[in-house]
Order: structure tokens, then C-alpha cells, then sequence
């Protein structure tokens, strides 16, 4: 690891206090680029203090199931601009292995920039915020090892927990005949999936979802898979919004545009009519009558290689499973009961965002001195991208006074599924319309996760026109939009209540 020269005061009765400008909380992608910001608006010796509860930097990329890949071409996931080093075709997706490898060296690269203080293996607790003086929040943390407590006294706080990503656990299930097993905590290779006397059952419709079918389908071929897919999941395309080679001069179509389209059609009230249009022009999904999106891409191949490799596709819910008096059954969201052969495995391949872990905090605090990325008060709907830009104004002083939206994203997303990707999408064209008109060129050029960076330079000019177009020709279209989905569903989603 690369050495810094800590800003450690002495040991007290507090134990162990370190002062320092800025304290970033967590180390995965939303806190990289955090301090890819910090980098570049604090001087060479102004220290910072990088805190996070697992060992190394990489965040939840340490933890999650071994066979996951990227959604996007892999270097459009980094810390600002910095580049991967293996030599890989732009198209191609990295795996688990190698994006721990890359935000690893993101961090090697930060730290020999800054005069950096890595606090890994330690657990945030809380801290305070007085307004005023030279080391104005405290932060107060708990080392995992002993326990011991440790205070970080900083003039700034970067809280990047994102969506804090946890492992998922294996389903609770009644039936003591059916195996339930989590990928993150297991091998769904291993002989007890592969193996297994009956069906393996995959709850979960969503990107993990997928990714375990085809897991199972590609390398485990003999295997009965059967994949419960709730309301269904549609994907962007990658053929279109990610084109490979050749195509990229041409073809395709950027996800901006793509995005555009449905918010231009958006009103706040007709998320069915919006997400109907964008579903059939930019979309890949199982059937034809999947309507959820989270924002995942899929492949046109990826897409039908799970479709004809699994036994079968459930449209419903998983409730549990029950010792029946012919045997195991599976009770449904719609009342269906269906059997369920003894000695099935059940992976809970589910989504990770949760809606009851985070209570509410501003993207800003009212004194100006802690900004807070998490879902609570989002400004878009990737932490990562939300973490370069906020950094980067917060640093720069220029956050307070701007009139972003912020959204709690996963109540919006729990009180209609339906509106939440349209609105999302409102809301984060919306935001980055406002952020792109604040922040020096400079800044707008080491934004290596810009999407566009997919295509060539031309075409990355034309979609720019066309959302500068866009911008003029629907004045106050997003901001009504959102008003409306407001009103309708009694969420927060507008200007930073903190101001209010």
C-alpha cells in the first residue's frame, strides 16, 4: 500500500484523533470518485482521511456473487479519468476479479496524488457538525478488529455510501425439503445446485437474476432451471446503446437519446405511454409483457440464450414454500400453489437495494459542510456519477445555490414501479442539465463514466446537440413533470428540503 503521512493528533481519551480537511466515507466506486474530485480541487498537503468497513478499497465489488460482469464496457467504470491498465477490447465486460483489480489501483493512483490516510477495516458510528471552526465535524468510528474507537476531526465530510450495498441471505423458507442457498454466500456451480435431486429455482428477475440463469444455463447445461421473474424486467439493449467495433461510427443509439425520448414523452401522469415507447425501441426482455426496468442493459444473445436454456419462466412471486401433504409446495403472490419436486434448490437471486435501512438526510447539510450520496436525497440514479459531480461542486463551493431536485429514490420506486424509471429518468436529465451549466469544461472532460465516451468523438457532438436542442425546445418540461409525480404519489422530490 502506498504510504501517506497521516494527520494523526496524539492519543487521548478518546483514543486514537486524527484531524484532517476532508473525510470520505466508504471506498468503492461513489468514494473514488469522491477522491478523484478531492484530488483536484485540494492542495498537495492538505490531508484526507478514507474510511470504509471492509479491508481494501472496492466497495461492494468485494462481495457480491463471483460470476457477476459489468453492465457497461468497462472503462466507463473508473475513479474520473483514470484509465484501466490491462488492454482489453472497449466492449468488453470485466468481471468481478478484474474490477476489484481496477478500483484497487484507482485507489494506488489517488493516493499517490493526496497525502491520503486509508482507515479500512473501520465501521462510521456518527458524527457531529458545529458549523464553525477550523475542524468543524467530527466523526466518530469503531475499528472492527477490537473495537476500539477512533475520531476523525475534518473541515469537510463526504458521505459516499451510495446505495450501501449488502449480501443478500438465502430466503426464508417453511420447507425443510427444499435447499435455499444465496449466490453471494455460495457456489451455484458446486454439485449441491448443479446436482441437486430436484429443480434449482432462481427468485429474481432483475440483472442477478439473470446473470445466475445464465451462469447455470452456460456451464452447468443438464441443469433444471426454472426462473421466477415476478412482473418481468426489460433491459436496455446493449447491441443499440453499446454498439461493438465498426458499429460504434454509426450504428446504434446513445442511451442519452434513448432517454430523451422518454422524458420528452413524459408528463408526469403517462408512464405507461412513455415507458411503452422507450420498451419497444430501445429494450430486449424475456417476453413481451415485462415492464419493469431498473436501469440494466442486456445483450439481444444474452437475452435469448437464458430464454431458451432455462426449463422454465414464472410470472409471479415467490411467498415461501410449504410441506403440502403430497410434498413441497410453492405458495405465490397470486394465490397459485404449484409442487415443487423434494430436494430443489432455491437461489435468491433478488435485488440488493433496500427500502428500510437509510433514514432521510440532504444531499447537503445547512451548514454547507457535509454532503451526504445516498438514495434518500439523489441527484441521479448512479451513485457513481453522482458522487464525481457533487464532489467536484462541493469542493468547489458551488453546491449550495444550485436548484437541483433531489429525490428519495426508493420511495418513489416503492410507490409506483411503474412511474419510478420514467420519472428517474426525468429527474436525472433534469439534474444533469443544471449540473453540466456549473461546472468548468475541464471537469466535464475527466468524466471517464460518461456513457458517451462509447462512441466516437462525432457522435458523442450530435447527441449533444440534440440534448442542447432538447433543452430549448421543452423549457420547464422536466421540472412540471416531476412537480406532477410529486403531488401524485407524496414523495420528496424537488428543491433540497434542507433550504426550506
Amino acid at each position: 500500500m502506498i504510504e501517506s503521512q497521516p494527520a494523526i493528533a496524539p492519543l487521548t481519551d478518546e483514543g486514537e484523533v486524527l484531524e484532517c480537511e476532508l473525510c470520505i466515507l466508504g471506498a468503492g466506486v461513489a468514494g473514488l470518485n469522491a477522491l478523484f474530485a478531492a484530488s483536484r480541487h485540494l492542495q498537495s498537503n492538505q490531508a484526507i482521511v478514507m474510511v470504509d468497513r471492509r479491508p481494501a478499497p472496492a466497495g461492494m465489488w468485494r462481495d457480491v456473487y463471483g460470476y457477476v460482469r459489468l453492465h457497461q464496457p468497462h472503462p466507463m467504470f473508473t475513479a474520473g479519468n483514470i484509465a484501466w491498465q490491462a488492454q482489453l477490447d472497449p466492449s468488453y465486460l470485466a468481471d468481478k476479479r478484474e474490477v476489484v483489480d481496477h478500483l484497487q489501483h484507482c485507489f494506488g493512483v489517488l493516493a499517490a496524488r493526496t497525502q491520503l490516510t486509508p482507515k479500512f477495516g473501520h465501521e462510521y458510528v456518527g458524527h457531529e457538525d458545529s458549523g464553525s471552526g477550523a475542524h468543524p465535524v467530527t466523526v466518530h468510528l469503531r475499528r472492527l478488529e477490537d473495537g476500539a474507537e477512533v475520531t476523525v476531526r475534518a473541515r469537510r465530510l463526504i458521505k459516499a455510501f451510495g446505495y450501501d450495498i449488502e449480501t443478500n441471505e438465502p430466503l426464508k423458507l417453511t420447507s425443510q425439503a427444499v435447499l435455499s442457498l444465496s449466490p453471494d454466500h455460495c457456489n451455484v456451480l458446486a454439485p449441491e445446485v448443479t446436482k441437486a435431486a430436484g429443480d434449482v429455482y432462481v427468485v429474481g428477475g432483475g440483472k442477478t437474476g439473470m446473470d445466475t440463469a445464465q451462469a447455470l444455463v452456460r456451464n452447468a447445461p443438464g441443469t433444471s432451471v426454472r426462473l421466477l421473474i415476478g412482473a418481468g424486467t426489460m433491459f436496455m439493449n446493449r447491441d443499440k446503446v453499446s454498439p461493438k467495433g465498426l458499429r460504434r461510427y454509426w450504428g446504434g443509439v446513445p442511451s442519452l437519446v434513448a432517454f430523451l425520448d422518454a422524458v420528452g414523452c413524459f408528463d408526469g401522469h403517462n408512464e405507461a405511454e412513455a415507458m411503452a415507447l422507450f420498451r419497444r425501441k430501445y429494450c430486449v426482455s424475456l417476453d413481451d409483457d415485462c415492464k419493469r426496468f431498473v436501469f440494466g442493459v442486456l445483450s439481444e444473445q444474452e437475452n435469448e440464450e437464458i430464454r431458451s436454456g432455462v426449463r422454465e419462466i414464472i410470472r409471479d412471486h415467490l411467498v415461501d414454500i410449504v410441506d403440502g401433504a403430497n410434498g413441497p409446495e410453492m405458495l405465490l403472490r397470486s394465490g397459485a400453489r404449484r409442487p415443487v419436486k423434494p430436494g430443489s434448490v432455491v437461489l435468491n437471486a433478488t435485488g440488493y437495494l433496500k427500502s428500510d435501512r437509510q433514514a432521510y438526510e440532504p444531499y447537503l447539510s445547512k451548514t454547507g459542510n457535509v454532503l451526504s450520496i445516498q438514495p434518500t436525497s439523489a441527484i441521479h440514479f448512479l451513485s457513481s456519477q453522482a458522487s464525481y459531480f457533487l464532489s467536484h461542486l462541493f469542493l468547489a463551493d458551488k453546491l449550495a445555490g444550485l436548484p437541483l431536485y433531489e429525490v428519495d429514490a426508493l420511495q418513489l420506486r416503492d410507490v409506483s414501479r411503474d412511474a419510478f424509471p420514467a420519472a428517474a429518468m426525468t429527474h436525472t436529465i433534469y439534474n444533469t442539465s443544471v449540473i453540466i451549466r456549473s461546472l468548468p469544461r475541464w471537469v466535464l472532460d475527466e468524466n471517464g463514466l460518461n456513457v458517451l465516451l462509447v462512441f466516437p468523438k462525432h457522435r458523442r457532438l450530435i447527441t449533444i446537440a440534440k440534448f442542447i436542442r432538447f433543452l430549448k425546445r421543452n423549457p420547464g418540461h422536466m421540472a412540471k413533470s416531476m412537480d406532477v409525480v410529486r403531488e401524485r404519489f407524496g414523495i420528496r422530490l424537488g428543491p433540497l428540503a434542507a433550504r426550506t
